[in-house]
């Protein structure tokens, strides 16, 4: 496949109770940071987000990934399966690849030419 640096994308769409969600979160990483060194993909960040995604102005985990997507800093997004990424309408996503590890294929994603996604810092 080649080397192509991705952002990791874990996400629990529900609260459960603090370990629970931790091991969530820690089982989908570990399924992803493995799967993306059998592929030769270079994990270069992981982002968590847990509970309703969006892509709203302030605090959102998405709107900082999709940000750092447009400036360059990956190619990929790789999550557990498709159904992990939300779904926004696609001129709300920057152009990129998203790649699913359970399903062991990528597609293409996103149509964006918002303001929100050029020259906007991300949040600290």
């Amino acid at each position: 496949m080649g080397s192509v640096k991705a952002a990791v994308f874990c996400h629990a769409p529900w609260e459960p109770e603090g370990r629970e969600m931790e091991r969530e979160l820690s089982r989908q990483l570990e399924l992803l940071e493995e799967g993306c060194k059998k592929r030769g993909i270079e994990v270069v960040a992981r982002y968590f987000h847990v509970g309703q995604t969006g892509l709203h102005p302030k605090g959102s985990v998405m709107l900082d990934m999709l940000r750092a997507a447009k400036r360059g800093d990956f190619e990929w997004i790789v999550v557990e399966n498709f159904g992990k990424f939300p779904r926004c309408p696609q001129q709300d996503i920057p152009p990129l690849c998203l790649y699913s590890i359970r399903e062991g294929r990528q597609k293409r994603v996103g149509k964006s030419r918002s303001r929100l996604f050029f020259g906007a810092p991300g949040l600290p």
